[in-house]
């Protein structure tokens, strides 16, 4: 929610924009908009005002506002084809908003059934409407684990350097194996060939110790 002085900014910005586009309102729908700017991020109201005023043409009205306004949520149809590479491949890691992997629930069960035009219609239903009753909420991405771990190394490391994911999330996600990327977030710099050479060397001491504690294990039983 915008603090008051950051509602006067809005104010100030609407009131320009409705002068530049030759908008007459009255101080209640100023104030009727205001207030529903004002429940968004106000650094995305910001931008989005700045955009209005630059490249909107014609009568301004809330929907055009908020059409240039970036909730950080992808389409519909750019989460299905996130959602959709995921059910195609167990291999494959995804970073999808929260809203396009609780949408995917009906979607899932009608793709395995066969149906991709009625999995993708389902989800696109669903993620419009759960992103309509979020559109005041910042995205929050989360992670679907594939099997293989380079590309999730890969996809971590991108979504991280996107805002996607938070240093202890992208943390969290990542391969045991991903020594590199774990430095990279942790410090901020890469592994030099020598430091590299060195984590390998006690990354298969470590998986050695490993194996010969459930072989002893095996054995006892």
């Amino acid at each position: 929610m915008a603090t008051r002085e950051q509602k006067i900014q809005i104010l100030q910005a609407l009131v320009i924009i409705t002068e530049m586009t030759d908008t007459k309102w009255s101080e209640a729908t100023l104030d009727a908009v205001v207030q529903e700017l004002a429940a968004y991020d106000f650094n995305q109201v910001h931008k989005a005002l700045n955009r209005v005023r630059r490249e909107h043409k014609g009568r301004l009205t809330l929907a055009a506002i908020l059409d240039f306004l970036d909730d950080g949520y992808p389409s519909a149809d750019e989460a299905w084809a996130l959602v959709a590479d995921g059910m195609t491949s167990e291999s494959l890691t995804i970073v999808i908003p929260e809203i396009a992997q609780l949408a995917a629930g009906d979607a899932r069960t009608l793709w395995t059934c066969g149906d991709k035009y009625g999995a993708r219609q389902a989800f696109l239903r669903m993620y419009e409407r759960m992103k309509a009753e979020r559109q005041s909420e910042p995205c929050r991405w989360v992670v679907e684990a594939g099997t293989d771990k380079e590309q999730r190394d890969m996809k971590i490391k991108e979504a991280t350097a996107q805002g996607k994911l938070d240093r202890s999330r992208a943390l969290a996600y990542l391969p045991d194996n991903s020594t590199e990327t774990r430095e990279l977030l942790l410090t901020g710099q890469t592994l030099t060939p020598e430091q590299r050479r060195i984590g390998q060397q006690r990354t298969g001491a470590m998986l050695a110790m490993l194996a010969d504690k459930m072989a002893i294990s095996d054995e006892l039983r």
